[in-house]
């Protein structure tokens, strides 16, 4: 079995994890099949997902008509929506089956016009929205305003939250009181209106935008006295750690803002795909192909303008060999069965509704429509010296939002908000002062009852005196005649 790697990015930990996870199939399935594989992309770290997309098309034809061989193969394709789209197209046309395990584009989710195709990148934009929903339902909160930054419709991610997020609360039976605009979050005034119009609306509000611009906005809500506990904010990111796409999801930066920012950031929610978790057996994968990249002589430059962080990269490591490692077990398996590897639609539809191992700690699942379903995590301020940990975690394929394991509570957990405050917005909804009101009536009534008490005291008192006055019993001093 031949398997073709198409690596656009983070080449200094891809082409190592295909490497490694060659050898491991190898290993595990020798006796039934054996895996050779070869890889097209820049063997430099970075991103040139542009420079791949040009050249991608005319080397998939020079290999699919030149230079293949009689033997079956898969496309591993590891870089961007568009190059995966391309190859996908072609693959639909010669029947191969493409396990990509990047790409998050919504295009990619369309099985019916790229039916070979299995997305086995864990992070989409659709579980990130149902996460957020999830959320949405767990505390009853139905009154949400949205800010989306003005420029946001530069960078994919934050595009489609801006769409998705609001517009999944939308198409609920249950009716959603939904706001959304867009502002300028970069100026202060814009986020100062932006956050005057949304307490007027809602104590739920979701800002989709760079993390940079994320704290900006919230340290502005501190000193508008929007951070205390009748406030929840959430926002989004793809992972949880530093990206100069999307920022870092931290309050923390150095910087003289920092204080405050700590405090604003107590009162906010971050949806992201659940960090891996820290085992001996994903230590010795990131020694393994740390070794394999220096035998390699792949330069690393993580301060090149198109560097790649490098715990990004390792995450992309993780779901191409995931993505190997998932291919590898069918192949095998259709071997065993007698199934036709040369049918790409059937050996991808054969991957579905399964689950597969990972080095993440979990497993994951192919759904019924091809992708990955996996976990997702909810970070939260956990201690008051600004702890930022997992709090809840939702399980895309069983559609299921629970508390962590590692046991972590958000910092505002017993003091978690109503969506409409009960005096409403202006403190002016009918009814919402009745323990006032009923304590000052109480009070008065109280007062008018002593009040009238005394005035009968008053009235019975002068009543008896005038009768008095005028009994005839009655005897003045002066009439009295004393006779001796």
């Amino acid at each position: 079995m031949f398997v073709l790697g198409l690596v656009a990015y983070s080449a200094e930990t891809i082409i190592p994890a295909i490497e490694l996870a060659a050898r491991e199939s190898n290993q595990l399935y020798g006796s039934q099949v054996t895996f050779n594989h070869s890889v097209i992309g820049n063997p430099k770290s970075g991103d040139f997902c542009d420079q791949f997309q040009e050249a991608m098309t005319s080397q998939l034809a020079e290999f699919y008509y030149r230079r293949r061989s009689r033997s079956y193969f898969l496309l591993l394709p590891t870089g961007c929506s568009p190059s995966i789209v391309q190859a996908a197209g072609l693959a639909r046309e010669w029947n191969v089956p493409v396990i990509s395990s990047g790409g998050g584009g919504d295009a990619l989710r369309n099985k019916k016009l790229f039916p070979s195709l299995v997305c086995l990148l864990p992070s989409t934009v659709e579980e990130y929205t149902r996460t957020f929903f999830a959320i949405m339902q767990r505390n009853q909160w139905h009154t949400v305003t949205f800010i989306c930054n003005s420029d946001s419709s530069k960078n994919y991610f934050f595009r489609s939250a801006c769409q998705q997020f609001p517009a999944i609360l939308k198409r609920q039976v249950v009716p959603f009181t939904v706001y959304d605009y867009e502002n300028n979050l970069s100026q202060e005034y814009s986020r100062t209106s932006a956050l005057k119009k949304a307490r007027a609306q809602s104590r739920i509000i979701v800002i989709l935008a760079h993390m940079d611009l994320v704290r900006l906005t919230l340290v502005t809500a501190f000193r508008l006295g929007m951070t205390n506990n009748n406030y929840v904010y959430l926002t989004s990111v793809w992972y949880n750690f530093n990206n100069p796409e999307l920022g870092s999801p931290h309050w923390f930066r150095n910087d003289s803002l920092d204080t405050v920012a700590l405090e604003a950031f107590k009162s906010l929610l971050i949806i992201t795909l659940s960090s891996p978790r820290q085992s001996q057996r994903l230590r010795d994968f990131f020694s393994a192909i740390d070794s394999i990249s220096r035998k390699n002589n792949v330069t690393v430059d993580y301060k090149a303008p198109n560097a790649i962080p490098k715990a990004e990269g390792q995450l992309y490591a993780i779901f191409a060999h995931a993505a190997f490692h998932a291919a590898a077990q069918m192949v095998n398996e259709s071997i065993a069965n007698g199934a036709d590897l040369n049918n790409g639609i059937d050996f991808a539809q054969r991957m579905y509704g399964r689950s597969y191992s990972s080095l993440e700690g979990h497993s994951f699942v192919v759904n019924a429509n091809g992708d990955r379903d996996s976990l997702y995590a909810v970070l939260a301020i956990t201690t008051e010296q600004g702890d930022l940990q997992e709090i809840l975690l939702y399980d895309a394929s069983k559609r299921d939002l629970y508390p962590s394991p590692s046991g972590h509570n958000w910092v505002r957990a017993e003091s978690i908000p109503r969506d409409r405050p009960e005096c409403g917005f202006h403190e002016d909804s009918s009814g919402c002062h009745a323990d006032e009101y009923t304590t000052v009536l109480a009070s008065t009534l109280v007062v008018v009852a002593i009040l009238l008490l005394v005035g009968i005291t008053v009235l019975i008192k002068r009543y008896r005196n005038a009768a008095w006055r005028t009994c005839p019993y009655n005897l003045n001093s002066k009439d009295l005649v004393v006779r001796v």
